[in-house]
């Protein structure tokens, strides 16, 4: 019986959800002094229809629009807010894509390219989660 909940833990949607819990906890506990972190949240009244996973909320208000990538609609979604920032020159938001590992297949290869040729931060949190906090706060802080 415990071997059958261990590998319900394995499962891609619990994988996903432990991911993305993991990027709150972390963006939280590294930014809680400085920025208020807010979970689905629409940052950008203008762009009220984009539900954002994570917004970081600088006291100096620039804002990070963090979606970490656990799907293929995630990563699109987040690509299209890249661009609607761009279109409507808002410029105190940064919009990120968080892979949670450098080679994901559940996001397509032209997807990937996609958001690879925009104008959103692309991260990988299996390549160091101090990293992708270090690259968050660089771009809230200037």
């Amino acid at each position: 019986m415990v071997r059958v909940q261990d590998m319900l833990l394995t499962v891609r949607s619990r994988v996903a959800s432990t991911f993305k819990d993991d990027l709150i906890a972390a963006d939280q506990g590294r930014f809680g002094q400085e920025a208020e972190v807010t979970i689905n949240d629409a940052p950008v009244g203008a762009l009220a229809y984009y539900v954002v996973d994570i917004v970081v909320k600088h006291k100096n208000g620039k804002l990070a629009a963090i979606f970490p990538a656990t799907s293929e609609e995630k990563a699109l979604s987040a690509t299209l807010f890249a661009k609607e920032l761009e279109l409507k020159n808002i410029d105190n938001v940064v919009p990120f894509l968080v892979f949670k590992n450098a080679g994901t297949s559940r996001i397509s290869r032209d997807t990937q390219a996609k958001a690879m040729n925009s104008e959103i931060q692309l991260a990988t949190w299996d390549g160091g989660h101090s990293e992708v906090l270090d690259k968050i706060g660089r771009h809230v802080r200037n």
